[in-house]
C-alpha cells in the first residue's frame, strides 16, 4: 500500500508492518502496539489513514499522535482478515475467511457492519474498488461478486470464470477488472464491470 506522499507499506507474515520512504531502497518496522504481526492486508485512505488486517487479530489502525497501532474491531466477529480496501469517501472494507464475508466501516474503523446481502460465498480472499467506486469481491470457491451501492448489496458476476477461486483482483480503469485465480486457473479480464 502507498500513502498520498508516496510512502510504501508492506505487511508480513509474522513480522508485522514495514515502511519505506525511498521507493523501497530501505525499510523500517512500525510495529508499536501491533499485537498480531501476521499482517495479510493493508490499505491507506485518501486522507492518509493506514489500516492493517491481521490473521486472528482483526483490524488495526495507525494512530499518528501516539505513533502506534490500535485495535479497531468494534463489530467484527471474524477477526481473520484476508483483504482490505478503501473508497474515495474514506469508507474501509474488510474481507474475511469463511463465515465472515465483508465488513464495512464508515467512521475511520471505529465501528464495523457486516454487509453480506447477496454475497453467497463468505470466504472473501480479495477486494478492489474501481475508479467509478464499484466494489468487487473475489471469493474462494464462489467467483467474483460486484456491488454498485457501497457494499449494501452484492451481485454474482462470474460469467466465463472456470476456476472460481479468486486470490487477487484489481481495477484501475472504469469497467475493467482483472481476477487472479488459484489451482492453475490463471488470470481473467472483464471489460464490462464484471458482467463477462
Amino acid at each position: 500500500a502507498t500513502d498520498p506522499n508516496g510512502m510504501i507499506f508492506a505487511g508480513t507474515r509474522g513480522g508485522g508492518v514495514y515502511y519505506s520512504e525511498d521507493v523501497g531502497s530501505t525499510w523500517n518496522s512500525m510495529n508499536e502496539g501491533l499485537t498480531n504481526q501476521f499482517v495479510y492486508a493493508l490499505t491507506v485512505t485518501d486522507e492518509g489513514l493506514i489500516f492493517a488486517g491481521t490473521m486472528g487479530g482483526g483490524v488495526f489502525g495507525w494512530e499518528v499522535s501516539s505513533q502506534s497501532w490500535i485495535a479497531l474491531n468494534n463489530g467484527i466477529e471474524m477477526p481473520w482478515i484476508n483483504c482490505l480496501a478503501s473508497n474515495d469517501q474514506g469508507d474501509v472494507f474488510a474481507g474475511t475467511f469463511e463465515g465472515g464475508g465483508v465488513y464495512r466501516s464508515m467512521d475511520n474503523g471505529n465501528s464495523w457492519v457486516l454487509i453480506n446481502n447477496g454475497l453467497t460465498t463468505t470466504y472473501v480472499a480479495s477486494l478492489t474498488i474501481g475508479p467509478d467506486q464499484t466494489i468487487y469481491a473475489g471469493t474462494f470457491g464462489g467467483g467474483v461478486f460486484r456491488s454498485t451501492d457501497n457494499g449494501d448489496t452484492w451481485e454474482h458476476k462470474s460469467a466465463g470464470i472456470e476456476v472460481p477461486y479468486i486470490l487477487s483482483l484489481t481495477s484501475r480503469s472504469a469497467g475493467i477488472v482483472y481476477a487472479g485465480t488459484d489451482f492453475g486457473g490463471g488470470v481473467y479480464r472483464s471489460t464490462d464491470h464484471g458482467d463477462t
